[in-house]
């Protein structure tokens, strides 16, 4: 990747800064991350076994 394309003033096909493309990158990553996430959590939460009081934090 050059200076040029970092710059911030070259655009590509789309008309998008280098920043703009990094910070779309960014943020598709963490929402592929979080969905994960709360995949994991669901799997977890029905393998749990059910407690008769809900959580009342640690004792």
């Amino acid at each position: 990747m050059s200076a040029y394309a970092k710059s911030g003033f070259a655009k590509d096909a789309n008309g998008r800064t280098y920043e703009e493309r990094m910070e779309t990158q960014r943020r598709e990553d963490l929402e592929a991350e979080n969905a994960r996430l709360r995949r994991r959590l669901r799997e977890s939460a029905r393998q749990a076994p059910s407690t008769s009081r809900p959580f009342r934090g640690w004792r």
